[in-house]
């Protein structure tokens, strides 16, 4: 039996809720859904946040800024940024086998979402200071070139042993001009 978007996103979130999760993650929980069943997600998630601590993606915030106790949104500079960075990772994988990820919306997702998602559990008061960050391993630049687009005030240290990627990824620093981001090519337990 084929379900609906809505019967798919309310069966989905019943599965993850049976789980018992310490922290649900929502990936566009109002897509494909009418105003009156968003009107009822929404209302159900401010009853959920009680209990768990929701981390939620929506291309369409509006709605959810009721029941949000923080909320981040790229500005338009960043978003150019982001947009920027994936032209430029497209361009560098006919060259390199940097990520089998292409789509666009792949990218948003299991690239820029992926990289900043852990940021979301850090304290607020942390995130505002300007930290000394190292993505050991970075490979293509992730999740390092998200965090420092998103953190310009953050020192953000691409580390990984693999000279020709992060070739690459210093020219993506130097034509996208992230001047809060640099590579080290090295090993981690040698620079240590």
């Amino acid at each position: 039996h084929d379900l609906s978007g809505g019967q798919q996103r309310r069966l989905s979130l019943a599965v993850q809720l049976i789980r018992q999760p310490n922290l649900l993650l929502l990936d566009e929980p109002t897509a494909g859904l009418d105003w009156s069943m968003r009107r009822q997600l929404s209302s159900l998630l401010e009853s959920l946040k009680k209990h768990w601590t929701l981390l939620i993606v929506s291309h369409d915030p509006n709605e959810l800024f009721k029941i949000a106790d923080r909320h981040w949104q790229p500005s338009q500079k960043q978003q150019q940024l982001y947009q920027a960075l994936y032209e430029q990772i497209l361009f560098g994988n006919t060259q390199l086998n940097l990520t089998r990820i292409t789509e666009p919306s792949e990218f948003w997702e299991k690239h820029l979402w992926d990289s900043l998602s852990g940021l979301s559990q850090i304290k607020l008061d942390l995130l505002q200071k300007s930290l000394k960050v190292i993505d050991i391993g970075t490979g293509a630049g992730f999740p390092g070139l998200p965090i420092a687009i998103a953190y310009p005030t953050w020192q953000v240290t691409l580390l990984d042993s693999t000279r020709k990627k992060l070739i690459f990824v210093r020219q993506i620093i130097e034509q996208l001009l992230i001047e809060n981001a640099q590579i080290v090519i090295g090993r981690s337990e040698e620079i240590a």
